[in-house]
């Protein structure tokens, strides 16, 4: 995502949003991994 980062708002994981692409949630390893287009994004929640 092409987007300037703000840390103070919430990602919202709605039902549509998730349904755009494929989505992982790795609750062990604290990451969630976005595919759309054939990109992948990864946030990594330890940090927050």
């Amino acid at each position: 995502m092409d987007i300037e980062e703000y840390e103070e708002a919430p990602i919202l994981l709605g039902r549509p949003f998730l349904t755009t692409g494929k989505s992982l949630i790795d609750m062990e390893t604290r990451e969630i991994k976005f595919r759309v287009d054939g990109k992948e994004v990864t946030f990594n929640l330890n940090n927050m």
